[in-house]
Formats: C-alpha cells, sequence, structure tokens
C-alpha cells in the first residue's frame, strides 16, 4: 500500500498529535504557526529530545511514500538516520509535510498519514530509500523507558535532484 505525501517546505513532521498538543498547550504557545516557535525558539529542540515531533528536512520537492517497518525489507536503501526517538504514549504515529506546521488547522485526513502502534518508548530509525519513488521507512523499536537522543537533525538523506 502506498502512503504518498509531499514534502511541503522541504520535510516532513514525524510527530504524536495529542503530545504535541499537551505540549503547546502547557507552554502557552499559539496553534496557529507552530512551525515558527519550533524553528525561532527552544522549543523545536525539546519536542524532538521528548520525542513528540521529528522533523525530516532538506528534502527536494517531490511525493514521497512512507512505510513502518524493518529496513531489511528495503531493496535500495539509501540512509539510515538512527538515534531518534519517539514517545508512543497514546499509540499514535501522525506524519505531515512540516509546511503544515505554519497552519496546523490545515491538517486534514487527505494530507497527512496515521499510523497504529503498540504504546510506550520507541527508539526510531529513519531509512531513505528509491525504489520507482522516493521514500522512507520508519523502524520503530520498543524500549522499556525513555532511550537517549542522538539524532542528527542535519542529516542528508540521499535525495538530490
Amino acid at each position: 500500500m502506498k502512503n504518498i505525501l509531499f514534502a511541503e517546505l522541504n520535510g516532513f513532521v514525524v510527530y504524536n498529535p495529542s503530545l504535541l498538543e499537551d505540549y503547546l498547550d502547557k507552554n502557552s504557545l499559539d496553534k496557529k504557526d507552530v512551525l515558527k516557535h519550533f524553528t525561532e525558539t527552544e522549543h523545536g529542540d525539546i519536542i524532538t529530545r521528548e520525542g513528540i515531533a521529528i522533523p525530516i528536512i532538506g528534502l527536494p520537492d517531490d511525493d514521497y511514500n512512507f512505510q513502518i517497518g524493518n529496513k531489511t525489507t528495503v531493496q535500495n536503501k539509501m540512509i539510515d538516520s538512527a538515534g531518534w526517538i519517539f514517545n508512543g504514549q497514546n499509540g499514535i504515529v501522525r506524519i505531515v509535510g512540516i509546511g503544515y506546521f505554519k497552519d496546523m488547522s490545515a491538517i486534514k485526513e487527505i494530507n497527512s498519514l496515521n499510523f497504529r502502534m503498540e504504546e510506550g518508548w520507541k527508539e526510531l530509525s529513519i531509512i531513505s530509500y528509491y525504489d520507482d519513488e522516493p521514500g522512507f521507512i520508519l523502524e520503530f523499536e520498543t524500549a522499556e523507558h525513555k532511550p537517549d537522543f542522538s539524532g542528527d537533525l542535519e542529516t542528508n538523506y540521499g535525495f538530490e535532484w
């Protein structure tokens, strides 16, 4: 099954919607232009290190296929970016083009992907591949407690055209 999204503003965000909502409320942050908070303040670093939202940035404008799975199933793997963490507290993962964080009210079922998973902390590897089209496999591995964060925001996922 194809799960295709366009790289709005050259990237995506993998996030837990309810935890992001809670974070915004707790910190009294406006929910209109969330991208501004996360790129111009320390909040972006905090939500990434807490496993609430993980950016995949620096991508060419294109459609990308997303899969939740195992990297050993990838035929044409390009880059494996490990060290990310995800708080799967409620078992929901949403993926959306990062441009939608400029107006989160525009996020709809048609322009986002939603996946269910077992609840709890996860170690996340983001694997890029090219197999007739560019894509990502998100490999979530269950962790007993909050893993240490070591993801690289400067990762080049190998898509250059």
